[in-house]
């Protein structure tokens, strides 16, 4: 019947190019041409298991060259060569003792077929589909207006609640106060004598709060702070009060 009829294909690797064996036929003089010729033999075996005979009543003949040069329209000297080739890498073999025909051995990992009756299957299956889409369709058509305003509103929702997120993070954003060794970097790299331990102590005792009792949110501002008060000449003899220098941050 008909719908038994089976239409054979092959699948093709993604990374068939990629194979070190075609890779390397691509770089052979004519190379394009040993790569077209394996496909279009792969093919010709794809419903023979990969063997490359033909059946003539009850008569199995192997191809020769001059005939794979026929049915492939190629150059039989390119089809010389590259039988030659396959066979040296391995894409072709003798599949007998004797040498009467060959065989292609990556063909049955390749090969696939279908049918008639999945063919009409398929295309019931997409009218079917298509019938559901057009009917989704004209709904759509009716209630597009009533669509796009609960969209907008979604979407303002959204931004809404995204606002708030923000909002949120920012409160809960907690300062990190810094060890003596963080700070004595710092002042390493600003290249300034402030005392590390100093100033962590200062600020610990004060719950990391400056004069007027607002948190300290960057230590360090804290430390460029003291940098430029540091800088300015003093008295001799004189020591700093820190507290007080506090009170005009």
């Amino acid at each position: 019947m008909s719908e038994n009829k089976k239409y054979w294909y092959i699948q093709l690797n993604v990374n068939f190019f990629e194979d070190e064996r075609i890779d390397w036929l691509c770089e052979q003089k004519n190379g394009y041409a040993y790569v077209v010729l394996y496909l279009k033999l792969c093919l010709k075996t794809a419903n023979n298991n990969g063997i490359l005979t033909r059946q003539i009543g009850d008569m199995i003949i192997p191809y020769n060259v001059d005939k794979i040069a026929e049915i492939t329209h190629i150059d039989v000297d390119i089809v010389r060569v590259a039988l030659e080739l396959y066979k040296r890498i391995g894409l072709v073999y003798e599949a007998d003792e004797n040498c009467n025909f060959m065989r292609l051995p990556e063909v049955p990992g390749m090969v696939g077929y279908t049918t008639q009756y999945a063919i009409d299957k398929a295309k019931q299956r997409d009218r079917k589909k298509q019938k559901l889409l057009d009917s989704a369709q004209d709904n759509v058509q009716d209630n597009v207006q009533d669509n796009v305003s609960q969209e907008l509103r979604v979407k303002s929702l959204e931004l809404r609640d995204n606002n708030l997120e923000k909002e949120k993070d920012k409160k809960h954003k907690r300062f990190t106060p810094p060890s003596v060794d963080d700070v004595r970097q710092y002042c390493y790299e600003r290249g300034n004598n402030i005392d590390a331990e100093a100033f962590v102590d200062y600020y610990t005792a004060r719950g990391w709060k400056y004069g007027q009792g607002r948190p300290v949110v960057d230590w360090k501002a804290a430390v460029r702070t003291w940098e430029k008060r540091e800088k300015k000449e003093e008295p001799k003899g004189f020591v700093y009060d820190y507290g007080s220098m506090e009170g005009s941050l």
